[in-house]
Order: structure tokens, then sequence, then C-alpha cells
């Protein structure tokens, strides 16, 4: 069966007997003319310096949402307080087993290193409070398959945790990740309690959600709405997502804080002067990014001081990172010369002032030959002489060392790694991250 898709610009074979046009189109995301997503982004010739300059409007508007509660954020979040509550209540009460896992956060590669900080800092806030963080692909291998698969190396196994009605939260900024999508059907056999943190109202797992019963005013959607965003290295996707989830921490903290009895419950070490800190570090985000991306809330160019060092210093970098293929046009440029054109220079050099002796010519020679030999680390030498930079500093493929927690280390490496997919080797560099505090130090 053919159908015809993107008004009639390309069709689709179904090959499958079940797969009919009602259900499949049902299950189709509308990129246009939907009011529950927002315009397609027009065509740019750089999409990540886009990004990077949306950081601060993104952020700003996300913030402001939550602020004045004119969107559905808050709304989700009144939820999934109430059902922690709700949650907490029955554990109080000896109505759950043992293992019961009160939070489970879920999700791949950089939403899952999100969710992971998240569950850590959650987990820090409230000991007593059974939070738990696992890849979408863990939970698809051990309880997605018909042979089960044992996740060796993490503490998820087949009878560890009881996640019963315990809550979800997926986190996919796309919404369509294929592990957090079928999770999210999954875990609907264990519980109703999902929630999700995506980018629009509209995706695939939104739409798994909302086929799930719910009462009046019962949002299981958080969205960053920063949209659809074609650039493959994530940025703006990263901090959005970390700004909204930072805002659900400081939503839960507040509700439990405020509650003598359920700070007890969840063995609270947060005072309401700590909230008041983070809420000040949260507010102070958007003037930070404005001043490190050197562009204001509303997409205005506005460099400032911090912008222009650091674009300085990419600068600096970026010499570091060229100087192989730079010194190869060298390289080049004199072999072409001297072999094509005008000659050896110390043999040229040498038949003009000696031309009568042997000697002359053979040690010019024997010397036009060292030259070839370090072609490579003379031309480096002579362009580190002339732009300045060190000259016996090791040569070969740079290598970036990305030092900070984990959740930015490796979302930064990522970041990297993804800038320089398609560059050549010798125009590339070496990406790694790791934890200052942990194994970076050996």
């Amino acid at each position: 069966e053919t159908l015809d898709v993107c008004h009639g610009r390309a069709t689709l074979t179904l090959f499958q007997e079940s797969l009919r046009a009602g259900p499949l189109r049902r299950r189709l995301v509308r990129l246009d003319r939907n009011p529950l997503i927002g315009p397609l982004p027009a065509s740019c010739a750089d999409e990540v310096a886009r990004d990077l300059s949306d950081l601060p409007g993104v952020c700003a508007r996300l913030r402001d949402d939550w602020r004045t509660g004119h969107g559905l954020n808050r709304l989700t979040a009144h939820n999934l307080a109430r059902q922690l509550r709700a949650r907490l209540a029955r554990r109080a009460e000896g109505k759950l087993a043992p293992a019961a896992v009160d939070l489970v956060v879920t999700g791949c590669e950089v939403s899952l290193w999100l969710g992971e900080q998240f569950a850590a800092d959650l987990a820090a806030c409230f000991p007593r409070l059974a939070v738990r963080c696992v890849s979408a692909n863990k939970l698809l291998g051990l309880w997605g398959q018909d042979f089960p698969i044992p996740q060796t190396g993490h503490a998820l196994a087949d009878d560890c945790w009881d996640l019963k009605d315990a809550l979800v939260l997926i986190v996919s900024h796309s919404g369509g990740t294929f592990g957090s999508l079928a999770v999210s059907n999954l875990l609907q056999a264990s519980s109703d309690r999902l929630f999700v943190v995506t980018s629009e109202w509209d995706t695939q797992i939104g739409k798994q959600l909302r086929k799930l019963d719910c009462k009046m005013f019962e949002s299981r959607i958080f969205v960053t709405g920063a949209g659809v965003r074609p650039a493959e290295p994530c940025s703006l996707t990263v901090a959005a997502t970390h700004c909204l989830l930072t805002l659900i921490l400081e939503h839960i903290t507040l509700v439990i804080v405020r509650s003598r009895e359920l700070r007890e419950q969840t063995g609270c070490v947060l005072t309401e002067a700590s909230l008041s800190e983070l809420d000040r570090c949260a507010r102070d985000n958007v003037g930070a990014l404005e001043a490190i991306t050197g562009f204001t809330r509303d997409g205005v160019s506005r460099p400032t001081e911090t912008s222009k060092e650091l674009r300085s210093t990419g600068r600096r970098w970026a010499d570091h990172v060229l100087e192989a293929p730079r010194a190869w046009a060298l390289c080049a440029l004199y072999v072409l010369v001297t072999v094509a054109g005008v000659g050896a220079p110390c043999s040229v050099a040498a038949a003009r002032v000696l031309p009568e002796s042997f000697v002359a010519g053979r040690v010019a020679l024997v010397l036009d030959a060292l030259v070839y030999v370090f072609l490579g680390e003379i031309m480096t030498a002579l362009l580190r002489l002339v732009q300045g930079r060190t000259l016996l500093h090791r040569m070969g493929t740079r290598s970036i060392v990305v030092g900070d927690v984990p959740w930015v280390a490796q979302s930064v490496e990522a970041y990297l790694s993804k800038l320089f997919a398609c560059s050549y080797a010798y125009a590339s560099v070496h990406v790694y991250g790791a934890n200052p505090g942990d194994h970076l130090v050996h």
C-alpha cells in the first residue's frame, strides 16, 4: 500500500498488513499548521552559531513562562509534586515494598547525563527519597525483550527495583528517541505516573502520555520551547533542558521544605536559605549566558568583554588545530617552488658561489636533503614564529581535555566530537572528558 506524504512530494510504501493509513497518520506529528509546536526554523548557513546566539532568549523565556505561569509547565510541576506527595504518604503508611522506587529518571545519551545529575541532586537533597536513574536502553534490555539481557556492571536487576506505581521522568528533547519512546510504552505496564521533559507539546512521547487516563489538570509534559534544532552538536537543547530540570528541582524542594512532615519523611538536608541561593544562581544564569555568547535575550548581538575574550581564545585555539594543514600547505609550496621552479636553495647557492667545487656541491645536496627530511618541522616552527606561539611545543594532532562534573564533561566531549566529525584527520582534534574530582586526577 502506497501513501502520499509531505503534501504529495514523497510516497511511503507499507509492507506490513497491520499498518493501515489511519493508524499510521495518527502516529505522525504534523510539523506545519500544528498549534502544539512552534514553526520550523528557517534555513541557516551555520545552525550551531544560531543555537548559541539563541541560548539567552530561550532560557529567559523558559524562566519567564515558569514565573508567570502562562504556560503549562507549572501545571505539570504541580501534578508531579502532587503525585510525589501521594507516593510519600503511601510510604509513610507502610504500603510500599522496601525495594520500591519513588522516582525513576531515564533517557539516552545527553538527556541521560542531564537526568543523572538531576537524580543525584535530588537524592543529595532528600536522602530517604528513593531516586534512581538508568538508561532507557538498559530498561529495554532487561524488561523489553522476550529474552532478558542482564545489565552487567549496573545495579539494575530483574528483582532489584520495584517500579510499581513509581513516578517516571523521561528526558528526551526530541521526544522521539527510540529508546525513550519505547520505554514510555514499556513502563505503562508498571505505572501510569509518567512524565516527559521535551522540546514541544506534540512529540511522539507526548502522544503516548496523552493517551493515558487523565483527570482534570493532570498535565504530564514539560517543554523547553526550544523547538526543532537541526544542528547535530547539542548546545541549546542541553542548556534549555538543564534550565528546565533546575526549575523542576526548585519546585520539588520548595514543596518538601515547606512541609515539616515531608521534610522528615525524605530526610531533607536543605534549608530555605539554600533554596534561595539556588534560585539566585538560576536567575543569574541568563545574564551569564548573555555575557558568554555576546547576544541579548532578544537575539541582538551585543559583544561583551567575556564574549570577546572567548572568541580571542577560540582563534588562538584554531591556530593550534590548523597548524598541521597550514604547515602541510607551506611544505607543498616549498616543494613546488624548489623542484619545478628555481631549484633547491642550497644547491643553487653553491653552484653560484663555488661552481668549481665538488665538495661544496655535495655538502649543498646533503643540506637540501636534510631540509626536505625535516621540512614539516621547519615549516611548523616558522609558522609558530610568525604567529608568536611557543616554538618547542609538541607537534601533532591536538587534544582537548574537558575537566568538569560528569554531565558537563560528557556533553562537551560529545559536542566537540560532533563539531569535528567531518573534518580531515590532520585538521581534527582528540576530545577527552573527565571529572577533576575523580579520575582526571590520575
